[in-house]
């Protein structure tokens, strides 16, 4: 980025130039060099103690002075020799722009003082204009000037400012500013194609193409015009006919032409312009785009007028022109005949305005600290800011200078920031345009320091048996340490009070305390809750969390610790079953009693704590009727585990150097040996993998099956046929397992060959084909970093480094031992229905079909391996089921999707469950390509009444990253609301399927409300969006789908927030809030730079979307190419300083009570200051703030830690987070936390000048 703007824009630079404080007047009576850049904008604050080296002076001194308004460093001290005398600024008005200046002096008559502009001609002469002043005392003694100019026409940009005055005495300047206004005018007015009639045989010849492919004449013209292009291809290759055009980044075009088939081949054929940039200047801009007319994308047999509106909308330094030519069909070898006519491509007048997208903040590490960072939008290369501080009834400048793109300023105060501080800016181009002047007030960046208060009571049932009833309340506390009152109290079921027991507790500020509550049971007893008071004044610090005593018409209990191992077990509280086999034995008796006599039956069967092999449902073992009901719950919540996971004891080290133990799991079965996941003390391990990409890797292409390497060492690799290379690809990431490596002595590379039906398969996939890997993994050559392991399942061997917070003789080590936890099977005609799951925990399983050959996805983690195809299955799947719910489970440490309802889903719900640690999708409602999905006839077939709610969903598709968290096909009558979903891989809601297609579908009333999504597309994988639809609904403008009222923070890639993709119609959009300052540049794989959009509707398929007037958002960047878009722009808040409308909208997204009590939302980011200065041999603490849910500060003194320095030499960090500066450089640290069964690290940059 630097280096193009030094090149394109060096006359907008700051100057550096030897004539700083002396007179040097040139040849043309310029006292700068003329040779050197010249600034479009100026702003001398005077901060430093070194005087600028553009500004000079004739027949006085210069020297930069204390003297200073408020909080500002300094000011130009004028010393005159002699009575008349002038100080330059250097400065180039460009011809045409209009110039806002100010200035402020002090202790100089203005009566004898002149400004003037001075400007070099196209001639080679000086012209001058003088500045009609506007004066403006301060109370302070100082005045501000001020007026305004346009570049005279004919100047070519290089000039300068003189003050001029005949005082004698010593005086003061300070902040001089000059900043253009925005430049609307059209970079080149009228048609931008040189080349467009096309009436004679000579026009034509000044076209570009390939003659061995096309012939070109003049044909018959259209609308009554002379002639037109006649173009007759081949088919050897595309038949592209171009000429160049003024198409620039960011301006929004008109394009019309006249075009008509002359065969019946041709005819029907899509006809697009393309724009081709291949000889760009950036490489993020896009290489090609090739728009179309909506309303005629074919190529008729009679004239037909195509017109439609382009623009690009990347955000790139580009300056390189495209070349443009028609594309009539899809293919290169298409054989073609037709004729175009009056090509006309004009600039859209105001379409166009260069901005950059800033935050300006406090650091929340140093109280008198401020931070401005700009990022590109659109074609902007950076802008020229100035800080203000308030002084008075106005403000000083402090701080002032030029960002590039992706920089960051910090003005250092010399006393706590208090006040409003602001920044101004002026935003400009590659082409040397510049934005309007522009604002941004400080944003308050203090992270919450709310309390935070969970209660729950111990148990999920409460029934007559039962001694004791007892509570928790797990209370972190706020800005101040407080002492509270809980209680827990019984009421009989008229209300009244039977018994109450009392605790007092001191809660430390920003410290958890774990209250712990019981009272004895009583048999009157219907109702119970518990209070938490403040201790002083008895106001309530949470609402009253209730209990109901538990109402079943029969309680069967399992346990599989304490239980009795026969069927003739009673099942009782105190005489519990040992296994799931003889409970459900017995449920199904009942069952089977209730539905032959016709009586309702609602059952439970309770599951104590202790561990579970996963079970399935059919009608066989499970008998279902409308009469029967069947509940599963854990008698403490979460501690009933549904578990296929088998520990793995006795370790061994192995390798002392790296620190690599062994054990032997053959025992444990085929599925173990094969399983790609491990965790230790709950923690997902990672597969033994690459650092980085393949050494000078290059792809083969569709004419060979893998890629080809520098790296030799891979031919010592002992099972080469077990690696795996793993690609990021657009919204895909696909995986192939190496088949062999050959070595080539003549290239000397090694070719590692790949499976030829799943690389082809990829390899002809549009947008998504392979490039190259971005690591490779599953070898144990690779073994080599903490937290990994690799599996010989030749010899029955894993082997594992631990981390440096675990204990191998202490560890606990689980493996999964199976590809499923439990699966529900109906059909449409005889569903199962009516079962209930109730705060039980399900964890450990696998995904072993990518062992192969690896896997080839696609869409939404659908795709192939060697003996799968389709989406991705689940741990958890359920078919043809009604009435199936779960209700505050807990789904983790999962191979595959977790849970998949497939086929005809109705009235079920998913309420109140958390799901993390998935290696794909968290819950898929409906698979978009079965049978009956898009649009059934009959009931039967509905997916319908559904609800996703309330569910806490985060570290989704950890490692087959192109799942989505929530997925619905077809559904009518859903509501996915309520949910936080955080860090995922790729969208965190995705609905719908069909792309442009126009079929019937059966999506309606289907609400996507009310949710908090953050951290989404948190890798390189990219195109999705917080929540992405996809293909038509069933709705319409009088019953639209809903997408309010959600919260979406750090979307992290391309290509919008809310994203409605092809196809989509009939959403309303309204009463959302987009916050981007963590990512207002999205970068794609890393080469792009693209301003991130707060909605995205990129073709005309897209329909019918209705934007309300009430969204709000950091940034009103967007596409919108649909067709009958009802858009209106968001409340735009940069700094996301919300309004209370804004504020509400965030306080109500996310899950609800009493559901949020279900959940320790835990650590989720960490926040580090932008870098540490450090001098040698000093030892600081690392600083750093952890939060949770919403950015509340997070308690982790009980977190374990682990601390790495990347170059110990520079900065060592011991195990307390101290960190002790050795010698200049710069290095990164690097902190590990382990939160609730994740691990998370994060990194600082430590300079030690």
């Amino acid at each position: 980025m630097k280096k193009v703007f030094s090149i394109v824009l060096s006359f907008l630079l700051a100057s550096t130039g030897p004539l700083a404080g002396s007179f040097a007047v040139s040849a043309a009576g310029n006292p700068f060099d003329e040779q050197r850049p010249y600034p479009q904008a100026v702003t001398e604050d005077f901060e430093t103690k070194t005087l600028p080296e553009s500004v000079a002076v004739n027949g006085a001194r210069l020297s930069v002075d204390q003297t200073n308004r408020g909080i500002s460093s300094g000011s130009l001290l004028v010393t005159p020799s002699s009575g008349s005398h002038s100080v330059y600024v250097l400065f180039g008005a460009k011809s045409g722009i209009q110039y806002q200046m100010s200035l402020l002096t002090k202790d100089i008559n203005l009566s004898n003082v002149r400004v003037k502009i001075w400007s070099k001609m196209e001639s080679g002469t000086y012209s001058s204009q003088e500045v009609i002043m506007n004066t403006k005392a301060a109370p302070d003694g100082w005045k501000k000037i001020t007026g305004s100019f346009s570049g005279e026409s004919g100047s070519v940009g290089i000039g300068y400012l003189e003050f001029f005055s005949v005082s004698t005495s010593v005086y003061f300047l300070d902040e001089i500013l000059i900043t253009p206004e925005f430049d609307s005018t059209v970079v080149k007015e009228g048609n931008l194609v040189q080349y467009s009639s096309f009436d004679t045989q000579e026009e034509i010849n000044n076209l570009s193409y390939n003659k061995r492919a096309v012939t070109i004449s003049v044909g018959e013209g259209a609308a009554g015009t002379k002639g037109s292009l006649h173009v007759v291809a081949n088919g050897r290759t595309w038949a592209n006919v171009s000429q160049d055009a003024d198409l620039r980044v960011g301006r929004k075009y008109k394009v019309s032409f006249w075009a008509k088939a002359n065969d019946e081949t041709t005819e029907g054929l899509v006809i697009q312009l393309a724009i081709d940039r291949s000889r760009r200047t950036d490489p993020a801009a896009p290489l090609y785009a090739q728009p179309s007319d909506s309303q005629h994308p074919t190529i008729q047999s009679t004239w037909t007028k195509h017109e439609f509106i382009y623009q690009c909308t990347a955000a790139t330094t580009d300056v390189g022109l495209p070349t443009i030519y028609f594309r009539v069909g899809n293919k290169a070898t298409d054989v073609l005949d037709y004729c175009v006519d009056e090509l006309v491509i004009e600039e859209v007048p105001n379409s166009y305005e260069v901005d950059v997208n800033t935050q300006f903040y406090g650091d929340s590490f140093e109280n008198s600290a401020v931070i401005l960072s700009v990022n590109g939008y659109l074609n902007s290369v950076g802008a020229w800011y100035r800080i203000l501080a308030p002084y008075g009834n106005g403000f000083v400048i402090v701080k002032s200078g030029f960002l590039n793109n992706g920089e960051t300023v910090k003005y250092y105060s010399p006393e706590s920031v208090e006040g409003t501080y602001k920044a101004e800016y002026v935003a400009v181009d590659a082409w040397g345009l510049a934005g309007s002047a522009k604002e941004v007030y400080l944003s308050n960046s203090q992270f919450d320091e709310k309390e935070i208060i969970r209660a729950n009571y111990d148990t999920s049932i409460w029934v007559d048996e039962m001694e004791t009833l007892d509570a928790t309340v797990t209370y972190q506390g706020g800005e101040a340490s407080r002492n509270v009152l809980a209680s827990i109290a019984l009421y009989d079921d008229d209300g009244k009070l039977l018994s109450i027991n009392n605790t007092q507790e001191t809660v430390q500020a920003q410290r958890t305390s774990e209250i712990k509550l019981s009272i004895a049971n009583d048999l009157l007893a219907e109702k119970s809750k518990v209070f938490l008071w403040d201790a002083q004044s008895f106001a309530p610090v949470r609402a009253a969390k209730e209990f109901t005593k538990t109402i079943y018409d029969e309680i069967i209990y399992v346990d599989p610790e304490n239980g009795i191992n026969s069927s003739k077990a009673p099942g009782t509280f105190h005489e519990p079953f040992k296994t799931m086999a003889h409970g459900r034995t017995k449920a199904r008796s009942l069952m089977n009693d209730a539905i032959q006599s016709d009586s309702a039956l609602n059952l439970c069967i309770v599951m104590m704590p202790g561990v579970y092999a996963g079970f399935d449902f059919t009608k066989v073992n499970t008998p279902c009727a409308d009469n029967v009901s069947i509940t599963y719950t854990s008698f403490k919540p979460g501690e009933a585990v549904v578990s296929e996971g088998k520990q793995v004891t006795e370790f061994t080290l192995y390798n002392s150097e790296k620190n690599i133990y062994q054990a032997n799991i053959r025992n444990l079965g085929t599925v173990a040996l094969n399983s790609r996941q491990i965790y230790v003390n709950g923690v997902r391990a990672v597969r033994a993998r690459s650092e980085g990409k393949l050494e000078n890797c290059v792809n083969l292409g569709k004419g060979g099956v893998g890629v080809t390497t520098t790296d030799t060492s891979l031919l010592d690799y002992k099972k080469i046929n077990e690696l795996e290379l793993v690609f990021y690809e657009n919204w895909t990431n696909p995986r192939f397992v190496v088949e062999s490596a050959s070595f080539d002595e003549e290239t000397q590379l090694v070719t590692l060959k790949l499976n030829e039906s799943l690389w082809n398969i990829r390899m002809n996939g549009g947008n998504t084909v392979p490039t190259v890997p971005e690591y490779y993994e599953n070898a144990f050559e690779l073994l080599d970093e903490g937290g990994e392991f690799y599996i010989d399942k030749t010899f029955g061997k894993l082997y594992y480094i631990p981390r440096d917070y675990e204990d191998m003789s202490t560890a606990e080590v689980v493996i999964p031992c199976d590809e499923s936890l439990m699966s529900i099977t109906g059909t449409a005609e005889e569903p199962m229905k009516n079962i209930t799951f109730d705060g039980i925990s399900f964890e450990h399983t696998t995904w072993t079909a990518p062992n192969a050959s690896g896997f080839a996805d696609g869409q939404n983690n659908g795709g192939s391996t060697a003996t799968t195809s389709g989406f991705i299955p689940g741990a958890i799947e359920l078919t043809n089921v009604h009435n199936v719910n779960f209700y505050n489970c807990k789904i983790s440490k999962i191979g595959q999707t977790a849970v998949k309802m497939l086929e005809a889903v109705q009235n079920c719900d998913f309420v109140g469950n958390e799901i993390y640690d998935t290696s794909g999708g968290a819950i898929f409602v409906g698979d978009a390509t079965w049978q009956h999905a898009r649009a059934p006839k009959e009931e039967k077939y509905y997916q319908i009444n559904n609800n996703v709610t309330d569910n806490y969903i985060h570290d989704i598709s950890v490692e087959f990253r192109a799942g989505a968290a929530i997925t619905a096909a077809f559904p009518k009558h859903m509501n996915i609301c309520n949910n936080e979903v955080y860090s995922t891989a790729y969208s965190s809601v995705h609905t719908g399927w069909g792309w442009g297609s126009k079929a019937e579908s059966g999506t309606v009333n289907l609400n996507i409300n009310n949710n908090y999504l953050h951290k989404i597309l948190n890798t390189i994988m990219f195109d999705g969006g917080a929540i992405y639809t996809l293909g038509h609904t069933g709705g319409s403008l009088d019953n639209l789908n809903e997408m309010c009222g959600n919260y979406c923070y750090d979307i992290g890639n391309m290509f919008g927030v809310l994203y409605p993709d092809e196809g989509s119609s009939y959403w309303l959009l309204d009463n959302n809030v987009v916050d981007q300052t963590q990512h207002p540049v999205w970068k794609g794989k890393g080469s792009s730079n693209v301003a991130a959009r707060w909605t995205h509707i990129h073709i005309n398929t897209i329909n019918n979307i209705v934007y309300g007037d009430n969204n709000y958002s950091t940034t009103a960047e967007k596409l919108n190419n649909g067709t009958d878009i009802q858009y209106q722009d968001p409340h735009v808040y940069p700094n996301a300083d919300w309004p209370e409308e804004a504020q509400k909208i965030i306080a109500q997204s996310g899950v609800r009570e009493p559901y949020r009590d279900n959940f320790d939302f835990g650590l989720q980011e960490v926040y580090f200051p932008a870098e540490f200065k450090m001098e040698v041999g000093d030892t600081i603490s690392l600083s750093y703030i952890p939060t949770t849910s919403k950015m509340v500060r997070y308690d982790i003194s009980n977190v374990a830690k682990a601390f790495k320095s990347d170059n110990p030499d520079i900065v060592s960090v011991n195990a307390n987070g101290e960190l002790t500066a050795h010698s200049s450089g710069t290095t990164k640290i690097k902190v590990a936390f382990m939160d609730n069964e994740v691990e998370r690290t994060f990194e600082g940059t430590v300079v030690v000048p």
